[in-house]
C-alpha cells in the first residue's frame, strides 16, 4: 500500500506448519525515492521456530510506572496480555510483591490461568504516605519448557505525591 515517509512497516510470520529450527526469508520493500519510481530494499529475516509453544507476556506501553495522589482511594487498573506463540492453551501462575511497603498496594485479579487471556492488575494507593514504592509481578509457566528463560519479573514503581492545590 502507499504511504508517506516516515512510515512503520509491520511484518509477521505465520509459523503454522513450519518445522522447528531457523528459517530465513526476505522482505522486499519497494518505494519511490523521488528520482526513481522503483527502488527496492531487501531486508533479510531470520526466524527461530520453537519446537515447543512459548509463553508470551506483553504489558501495555508505559506499564510499571504509576503516580497517585496521597489520600486517594481510587484504584488504578491495567492488564497484561498473556498468550502463547502458537495459540495453544498454556498454564501460568502469577504473584505480586510489595516488599518494604507499609501496606499491600499491588493486586492481581488471579494467581493462575491459561493463555490466551489478560492478567488484571490493580494498584491501590489508599493508606500509603507520600513516597516511592517498588513492587513486582512475577509470571511463571507451569511447564518450564514454555518459558525456558525462567520466571519473568516485571517491576512496578508507584510514586505517591502530596495533594497540592493551585
Amino acid at each position: 500500500s502507499q504511504s508517506i515517509t516516515p512510515a512503520t512497516l509491520a511484518v509477521s510470520v505465520a509459523t503454522a506448519g513450519m518445522t522447528a529450527g531457523f528459517c530465513q526469508g526476505t522482505v522486499i520493500v519497494t518505494y519511490n525515492n523521488g528520482t526513481n519510481s522503483s527502488t527496492s530494499v531487501n531486508i533479510p529475516v531470520w526466524v527461530d521456530i520453537a519446537a515447543t509453544s512459548l509463553l508470551t507476556v506483553t504489558p501495555p506501553f508505559g506499564f510499571g510506572v504509576v503516580t497517585a495522589t496521597s489520600g486517594s482511594s481510587a484504584l488504578i487498573s491495567s492488564q497484561i496480555s498473556i498468550n502463547s506463540t502458537d495459540g495453544s492453551a498454556l498454564r501460568f501462575s502469577a504473584t505480586a510483591s510489595t516488599p518494604n511497603a507499609p501496606t499491600t498496594w499491588l493486586f492481581l485479579g488471579s494467581s493462575s490461568g491459561t493463555t490466551q487471556q489478560y492478567l488484571q492488575v490493580q494498584i491501590s494507593p489508599s493508606g500509603l504516605p507520600v513516597g516511592t514504592y517498588t513492587g513486582s509481578i512475577t509470571i511463571s509457566a507451569s511447564t518450564a519448557a514454555n518459558l525456558p528463560s525462567g520466571a519473568l519479573t516485571i517491576p512496578v514503581i508507584l510514586t505517591v505525591s502530596a495533594n497540592t492545590t493551585v
